[in-house]
């Protein structure tokens, strides 16, 4: 199963359990797993700069209060 296929299938579990309205340690585990599944796939680094970008947003928009 190559990386992108998990990653759907993880999505998908996810989706899941939210619909589902259950809330358990499996379908955080899920969830980490999709993370660490996604960051090692191609979606990685643009999801990261992302990330940073907005953690920046937020720093600066708060420093200037």
């Amino acid at each position: 199963m190559s990386i992108l296929a998990l990653g759907v299938v993880l999505g998908l579990l996810i989706a899941l359990f939210v619909k589902a309205k259950w809330v358990r340690p499996v379908p955080g585990l899920v969830c980490v797993a999709f993370g660490v599944v996604m960051a090692a796939g191609p979606a990685g680094p643009p999801v990261m700069t992302a990330l940073s970008d907005a953690g920046d947003w937020v720093s600066s928009s708060l420093l200037s209060l």
